[in-house]
């Protein structure tokens, strides 16, 4: 009953805000719009379209979208997601959430896995892997791992595998790389 509330009141703030700005009057549009879908019975998501200054990072390469799968995110529990991403939307979906959408991304947010994405995916500008030290004992776990799959005109163009960590090699990541495996962590850890 409370979620039905919630997602009716939503709707009603979502159509308040759709029939003002498309109204005849002079009202000046706010920087920040929003705009709310109901995704399925349980869940209501809003997209904010932040200032154009956060949406000027794009996909390269004529790339119209990202997938990307992480697994085994976490210190002590099993973090598993998947990101929808293009230069207009960012998607988070949980394994772990059965209601389906966690999170629908800002332009900070977004802008910032596009250059993550471009960097080292895309445009490869910088190397993820720099050095692998072989090591003379195993060490077995479940190692991080992203896959990012790019497509252009709904085809895909490049599917890569990066695994954090190895059973026997002693890995060194990029620093940028590291920052951004952290930046998707931080993204559902409060989920």
């Amino acid at each position: 009953m409370i979620k039905s509330t919630i997602i009716l009141s939503l709707m009603i703030l979502a159509s308040c805000i759709r029939s003002e700005s498309s109204g005849t009057g002079k009202i000046d549009k706010p920087k920040d719009t929003v705009r709310s879908e109901l995704v399925n019975s349980t869940t209501m998501i809003s997209i904010k379209k932040g200032d154009n200054k956060t949406d000027t990072i794009v996909l390269t390469a004529k790339i119209d979208s990202i997938e990307m799968l992480c697994l085994f995110f976490g210190k002590y529990s099993d973090h598993s997601f998947r990101i929808f991403l293009s230069n207009s939307k960012l998607q988070i979906i949980s394994a772990n959430n059965v209601k389906g959408t966690i999170y629908v991304g800002y332009g900070k947010n977004k802008s910032k896995i596009i250059e993550y994405v471009n960097q080292f995916y895309i445009d490869k500008e910088k190397k993820i892997i720099l050095r692998r030290t072989k090591r003379g004992y195993l060490e077995s776990t479940d190692y991080p791992y992203i896959k990012v799959i790019g497509y252009q005109n709904k085809k895909e163009v490049f599917n890569v595998t990066t695994q954090i960590g190895e059973e026997e090699y002693d890995v060194e990541y990029h620093p940028k790389f590291l920052e951004f495996y952290e930046f998707l962590d931080s993204l559902v850890k409060d989920e």
